[in-house]
This record gives C-alpha cells, structure tokens and sequence, in this order.
C-alpha cells in the first residue's frame, strides 16, 4: 500500500525477507539497504529497530500471539500498531485500509484516488458472468493448514472473478502432497489444523 501511494522511502524495515517479497520494488530496496529486514515478527531485531529510529511498527494480527514482543515494544518506547484487514469480508474494505495509511504519511489524497481506482475497477466486475469453476482457497504453514473463512475478502475475491469457492459448498476432500507423502485432507471452512491433527487418509498421488 506505501508503494501504492509512492512512500516506499517511509518504510525502513521489513519483517519480510528480500527473497520472498513478490513486489520487485521492495525487494530491489532491500538489495540496496534502503529497507532493512529487521526479522520475523515473532522474533524481532530489537536493536535495529532502535537504531533506525523506528516511528512507528505495523504489524498484523498474528502479533496478538505474542504478548511478550508487544511488552517489549511498551518497554523499548517502540510505537506499533496492529492492523486487521485481513479480517474484512470484502476486497474493497481490505483495500480502504490504504486511506489510513494515508492518513499516517499525510498522503491523504493519493490514498483516496489510489481507492476510488481500485473501486471502479471491482464495479466493472459486476456484469462479469459466471464461469462455474471451483477453486480450493487454503495454504499449508510450516505446521498447519488455513482455510480460507466463506466469509472473508479471499473468497469475496474469487466470486468478484466469476468463479465459485470449493470449500465453502460443502466439506470437501482435497489430495495434496505433504513433504512427499500422499494425502488426503477432509477440509471445510472456518477451520484450522496443525498437521499432526489433520485426518489424513490414503491419497493418491498429487
């Protein structure tokens, strides 16, 4: 979004590495030292947030795990705030979030034109038709598998494009291959597993 509104020189750190941003742009800067990976969120480098005189921290809800690092930014005078967007249950109330961005950078008109944009842009979606095609929305962590909530802005996403969520029609099984082993995954929504939970069952090869 600070790219969206040309303040990417406002952001100093990064709890994202260099190698998996998908946006270029950052990726370039943090090649350059210009953005600095200050580690996980879970895991913070204390000390290099202190020397470059972080403002202020921006963190997601996944923050709210970690009571101990949210101490130590109070204890450290470190400025955050936790963001949740990723909890709107439409794509354009996930993107307005970029209005109070704006606010923060006093760029406040570049965010509300970069918005309107984006909104026009999902009402020449409405006539779209239906293509009738399914697709399964979940990722697998490092120990658990999300499924995508029926309600939020994901599968919003998906139907905007014409197509259909598989998993919010009814639990469904999905085949997938889990560090090399076939498996078969009965999923449905609003759930959570970590892989030691999962009810797995023969699969076939994915």
């Amino acid at each position: 979004l600070a790219e969206a509104i040309g303040r990417l020189d406002c952001m100093t750190t990064t709890a994202i590495d260099s190698d998996a941003w998908a946006l270029d742009s950052i990726a370039e800067k943090m090649k350059e030292r210009e953005i600095l990976y200050s580690g996980e969120f879970r895991n913070p480098d204390f000390e290099l947030l202190l020397s470059e005189k972080i403002q202020l921290e921006i963190d997601t809800t996944m923050l709210l795990n970690y009571p101990d690092i949210r101490d130590k930014y109070d204890e450290l005078g470190i400025p955050y705030f936790i963001e949740d967007s990723s909890k709107e249950s439409h794509p354009l109330g996930r993107m307005e979030w970029i209005k109070l961005l704006g606010e923060i950078l006093n760029e406040r008109e570049a965010a509300r034109s970069y918005f309107d944009e984006q909104v026009e842009k999902v009402k020449a979606l409405e006539t779209i038709e239906k293509s009738g095609k399914t697709a399964a929305l979940f990722y697998i962590g490092e120990d658990t598998v999300y499924v995508r909530n029926a309600g939020d802005y994901i599968p919003a996403m998906l139907t905007l494009a014409g197509g259909e969520p598989y998993i919010t029609i009814t639990p469904k099984v999905i085949e997938l291959d889990w560090k090399g082993t076939p498996v078969a995954v009965q999923v449905k929504s609003n759930t959570t597993w970590t892989i030691e939970q999962l009810p797995m069952i023969p699969g076939k090869d994915c």
